[in-house]
């Protein structure tokens, strides 16, 4: 039996439905992300292509799936040159897990981080993106 994937996260309370659909989740995640210092800016080309082809949300580098047990969350990012990259990513995947559920209620399965280039001092997040 395989994960449904869906559009939208719901929340269903004695009040009623909440829906968050999952681009509106990618763009917390985004926001969150960028707030870290290190992380200079996130990656859209190819994070683009790939969440064409595998059917998920995309908004700006992040990649949004939603199933019944929660969101799975992909982050492509650009590191600022120095930073150490395994602490950088650690405490990405921890601030986005804990935020995106504090503002959604939505569980937040997992944080995938995906480093796709490293700018230097002197470049800006548009120019060669470290490749």
């Amino acid at each position: 039996m395989g994960v449904r994937l869906v559009e939208v996260a719901e929340i269903t309370n004695s009040s009623g439905t909440v829906r968050i659909a999952a681009h509106v989740i990618a763009k917390i995640a985004g926001r969150i992300a960028l707030s870290v210092p290190g992380v200079i800016g996130m990656d859209s080309d190819l994070s683009d292509t790939i969440s064409q082809a595998i059917g998920m949300e995309c908004t700006n580098g992040v990649h949004v799936s939603v199933n019944e047990a929660g969101a799975s969350i992909n982050l492509y990012i650009l590191v600022k040159h120095g930073v150490r990259i395994p602490d950088l990513a650690l405490t990405v995947q921890h601030k986005v897990k804990e935020e995106v559920h504090k503002e959604t209620n939505v569980p937040v399965e997992t944080v995938n981080i995906y480093v796709q280039g490293i700018i230097f001092d002197n470049e800006k997040a548009g120019d060669n993106v470290g490749r």
